[in-house]
C-alpha cells in the first residue's frame, strides 16, 4: 500500500491510500490485446501511480508520507511533523492513531475491489467490494450459481458485471468457486486487520509500538 499527503501551504490537508499495482492487458506492437494459450488476455501488474487516479494539477500536490500522518500534519522540506504546540500523544493515544490508520488500510483494500481471473476469454477482472450492498449481492450470486450446479446446470453461463462496469459470462461451476475466492479473500483482509491491532494493544511501549509494520500481513 501506497500513502500520499496532499499538501497545501505547507500543511496535509488529505491523506490518500494506494495500492501498489494494478492489472493491465499486454498488447502487441500493433496495440491489440494479447491472447494467452487458454483464451483469456494477457495481464500483467504495473505499477499504480496518482495520475491513474487524480488529474495531474491535484496529483502533483501530493508526495509520499509516512503511514501515520493524518490531515493537519505540517511539511518542512522533507520532513511529516505533527501539528505545532501539539502535545506528545500517550501510548495509549498512539495506539489509538495507529489502530485507526490500519481501519484506513483495511478500507482502501477492500474499496480496491477483489482481483479474480475467471479464465477463458474473460480473463482477469476487478469486483466491487465497496460497500456491504455489494459483498451480499456477491453472496447472492454463489447460493444462485451453487443452485445451477445441483441443478446439473454447471457449465450455463451467468452474466457478471465488473467494478469496470463491464459485462461478461462465466459458468455456474467457475462462478461458485469465484465467490468462495472472494469470501476467502475478504476474510483473509478482516484477519490481517485483527491481528495488526491485536499486536497496537499489546505493545507495551513506544518503542513497540513503533515496531507494528501496518503496510505488512495483508492479503495479495
Amino acid at each position: 500500500m501506497q500513502h500520499f499527503a496532499r499538501i497545501a501551504d505547507g500543511i496535509v490537508v488529505e491523506r490518500i491510500n494506494l495500492l501498489d499495482t494494478m492489472p493491465e492487458t499486454v498488447l502487441d506492437s500493433d496495440g491489440n490485446p494479447i491472447v494467452g494459450p487458454d483464451g483469456a488476455f494477457v495481464q500483467q501488474n504495473r505499477p499504480l501511480t496518482l495520475t491513474d487516479v487524480y488529474p495531474a494539477e491535484i496529483a502533483a500536490a501530493m508526495r509520499p508520507c509516512p503511514a501515520e500522518v493524518t490531515q493537519g500534519w505540517r511539511v518542512e522540506g522533507e520532513a511529516f511533523l505533527p501539528p505545532a504546540g501539539a502535545p506528545e500523544p500517550t501510548l495509549d493515544e498512539a495506539k489509538a492513531t495507529l489502530s485507526a490508520a490500519v481501519n484506513v488500510e483495511r478500507d482502501a483494500i477492500i474499496a480496491s475491489g477483489y482481483q479474480h481471473n475467471f479464465g477463458a476469454t474473460a480473463g482477469i477482472r476487478t469486483l466491487d467490494t465497496r460497500t456491504e450492498a455489494d459483498r451480499i449481492n456477491w453472496i447472492g450470486l454463489k447460493s444462485l450459481a451453487d443452485y445451477m450446479i445441483a441443478d446439473g446446470q454447471g457449465a450455463t453461463p451467468i452474466p457478471i458485471r465488473d467494478a469496470s462496469n463491464s459485462t461478461f459470462t462465466a459458468s455456474a461451476t467457475t462462478v461458485s468457486a469465484a465467490m468462495m475466492s472472494l469470501l476467502h479473500w475478504f476474510s483473509a483482509v478482516m484477519a490481517a486487520s485483527w491481528s495488526l491491532k491485536d499486536a497496537i494493544a499489546a505493545a507495551e511501549d513506544d518503542d513497540a509500538l513503533d515496531a507494528v509494520d501496518i503496510d505488512a500481513g495483508w492479503p495479495d
